[in-house]
């Protein structure tokens, strides 16, 4: 009891009381033993509380202060924690523990107000000795949050040649065409034309929920940064809101157009209460931006109603102003992708146009910049890096331009192939150092096949590296590895799944997904791919509306799941009200509270083994993971929010060269080092490297000591 080391001076009433709260608490519970032994504690250093008898004289109390109730002392401390909450409330959650030392500690007396560290994170493994680099020591310094990994230095190309399939399951009645990770890797959302969003655990490969509600085809899904939500869109002219952890419906929102069927959905990554929205797009041409808010004392989230909402932007083709046709003279939002600290949002429409929005913290979304006179057709996708405000457009005419910020967005045109061929980009992504643009491209030829390879340019110079083929159909998605610079995944229609080496224009794995017909293996189309947070899991799904795992070890000792998962309760009759709310038809009850037993596609449960009493939220096994990202998300974007605001302003502001998150325990890579003595990449000599690096060095010290300048106004005022 190092609580009882102290000299019987300390006697005053607040302490006196304190021990006896502690006492009566331990009583209480099951440490009997212990409270028996402080109590004797307390009768030897006169610890009781003192009374004064008939004849004037203090003697101490030995019943103590009464019946004073045993969760006393743990009232005081959820009062406690209330009332900080509410005084100085920090982004995210709310406080849940007592020994927080950080910004969310008990004792802080001032509100929130991240701010920029100019320290340089550490490398673990830097020069040379990133040779000598192994997986073990490795993946132990990722899982410490320790920035500058040198990735490259781990994973060699027999690595990712030993990635394997890890399970195939069919998990829905129809075709699956969106899959994602949730932020922590844990999770994976699958979306599917059988109306139903499913969510599933991506260790075990077990169904956790079944989110119903959607009345027609899912189009499109999106998790929020805090890791709390997951958005889904539909053709029933709705995006629904859910909780992820417990698969309740959070908000049904739903514009002036009831039939407007709603083609994207995409969270604002950026931190401030004032841009936290959502985003969606509609295939008759219009957008809509959605805000919600977070109670600072409770965590309720709540979505603000439609007549507090920003005004829906129309994309109408001005050419034909005269005419209502839905489908001829209202151009589509073909693209959409916000910076990575949630202050633009960049557009691409049908009619050639690339648009640039500020999300402001106060008012409206702005329209910054728009042209339309660098692409000649549809603008098939829209990038932006990962650290700065460069983004990438492709376009239907065959043109990929880089687009940098100096004032105002000025794009550059990447060199290009062939130019006198009818080049179609349908995708487009940057490795994690943004030094490379990775485009997926299509060229129809005059015997009426089509060519699907993919191409890979330099960011600096705009030069055409590497044509990678292997896809024999449409390539459906391309995206970088979250670590790795070197690595980028795609899949196409053909069933491939492909890990490329896009600095040599190599292919490391290679995946088929197939499916026995007539005694034959046939590739079923993929219909989109996501690599997870960490980059050591692939999720698929396919035409057939299963979803497959590929990861680096075949999980030989773990129990394997049920090829076949569903629900008995996944495909009930809903009943929906004036305002989109579904319920079960027959228990007139919300779907995420019924019980459910796990079956076949044939609708039989299996056998007690593979169930379980448990409710959707003790599937989930939810931990306080996601809160402890939603902290540390919410400072890493509130400082790149502070230099998109500069850009914002007009000022010709570079970058940091780094995002130093080590003091905050979050992983995130160092994508331009100071002082690189690694291995040059093939298309720069170490004398470029050098230079670019002496410049950077010097760009960043400029940056910072605007940073601290503004602190140091900040500070006075």
């Amino acid at each position: 009891f190092f609580l009882l080391a102290v000299s019987p001076a300390m006697s005053t009433d607040t302490e006196r009381e304190l021990y006896h709260l502690i006492q009566r608490f331990l009583a209480a519970g099951p440490c009997h033993a212990a409270a028996e032994a402080l109590r004797a504690e307390m009768r030897e250093h006169e610890l009781l509380p003192l009374r004064v008898d008939i004849n004037g004289d203090r003697r101490l109390e030995p019943n103590g202060y009464g019946n004073t109730p045993p969760e006393r002392l743990l009232q005081l401390c959820r009062h406690s924690l209330r009332l900080v909450d509410q005084a100085f409330p920090v982004p995210g959650t709310p406080t849940q523990s007592l020994l927080h030392s950080s910004a969310a500690d008990l004792l802080r007396d001032s509100p929130f107000a991240p701010r920029i560290i100019a320290s340089t994170p550490l490398n673990i493994y830097h020069g040379t000795n990133s040779r000598s680099a192994n997986i073990v020591h490795g993946l132990l310094a990722r899982r410490l949050g320790l920035a500058g990994l040198r990735v490259n230095a781990l994973f060699r190309p027999a690595l990712y040649r030993k990635m394997q399939w890890r399970w195939h399951i069919a998990g829905h009645m129809d075709s699956a065409y969106c899959v994602l990770y949730d932020r922590t890797g844990q999770l994976v959302v699958t979306g599917s034309d059988d109306k139903l969003v499913k969510i599933w655990s991506a260790s075990t490969g077990h169904l956790l929920m079944s989110l119903r509600g959607h009345s027609a085809e899912i189009t499109d899904l999106a998790v929020n940064e805090e890791n709390t939500m997951v958005a889904s869109s539909s053709t029933d002219g709705t995006t629904r809101v859910w909780l992820l952890r417990n698969g309740a419906a959070l908000a049904v929102l739903r514009g002036e157009d009831a039939f407007a069927e709603v083609s994207t959905v995409q969270f604002c990554p950026a931190p401030t209460p004032g841009q936290r929205m959502l985003v969606t797009t509609s295939r008759t041409g219009s957008m809509r931006f959605w805000r919600w808010e977070v109670n600072g004392s409770t965590g309720h989230i709540r979505f603000l109603p439609n007549e507090q909402q920003p005004p829906a932007i129309s994309f109408r083709d001005p050419t034909k102003a005269n005419c209502w046709c839905r489908q001829d003279c209202r151009c589509r939002v073909e693209a959409h992708d916000f910076s990575k600290g949630g202050g633009f949002l960049v557009v691409g429409t049908t009619n050639a146009f690339v648009k640039v929005y500020q999300i402001a913290a106060e008012g409206n979304p702005r329209l910054l910049q728009e042209s339309n006179q660098f692409h000649t057709s549809t603008v098939e996708a829209v990038a932006f890096c990962h650290n700065g405000t460069k983004f990438v457009s492709a376009g239907a005419d065959g043109r990929v331009f880089v687009w940098q910020h100096e004032r105002v967005w000025t794009p550059s045109l990447c060199e290009q192939i062939h130019p006198e061929k009818a080049w179609v980009h349908r995708w487009a992504a940057w490795t994690c150092d943004d030094r490379l643009v990775v485009v997926a491209s299509q060229l129809k030829q005059a015997d009426g096949g089509v060519v699907h390879q993919i191409n890979v340019w330099t960011c600096r110079e705009r030069k055409h590296l590497h044509t990678l083929c292997r896809h024999e159909m449409q390539i459906i998605k391309v995206a970088g590895h979250p670590t790795d610079p070197s690595v980028a995944v795609s899949a196409g229609n053909d069933g491939r799944v492909i890990l490329w080496n896009v600095r040599q224009g190599q292919c490391y794995r290679e995946f088929i997904i197939e499916k026995q017909h007539n005694l034959h293996m046939q590739p079923l189309d993929c219909l989109d791919c996501q690599i997870s947070p960490t980059g050591l899991t692939m999720a698929v799904v396919d035409i057939w509306g299963n979803w497959s795992l590929m990861a680096f070890d075949q999980a030989r000792t773990r129990v394997p799941p049920p090829e076949a998962q569903v629900f008995d309760t996944d495909y009930g009759e809903l009943l929906w009200d004036a305002h989109g709310w579904a319920v079960d038809a027959n228990s007139q009850r919300p779907p995420h509270q019924l019980p459910s037993l796990l079956c076949g596609l044939d609708l039989v449960p299996y056998g007690p083994e593979l169930q379980t009493a448990l409710t959707p939220q003790q599937r989930l096994a939810v931990r306080d993971s996601p809160a402890r990202l939603a902290r540390q998300t919410q400072v890493c974007l509130a400082e790149r929010e502070c230099f998109e605001r500069e850009v914002a302003k007009g000022q010709p502001v570079t970058p940091p060269s780094m995002l130093p998150m080590l003091r905050y325990g979050l992983r995130r890579r160092q994508t331009r080092t100071t002082r690189s003595t690694a291995r040059t990449l093939d298309i720069a000599t170490d004398a470029e490297e050098a230079e670019q690096d002496r410049r950077m060095q010097a760009e960043a010290d400029s940056f910072n000591d605007l940073l601290d300048a503004k602190d140091a106004d900040f500070d006075a005022g």
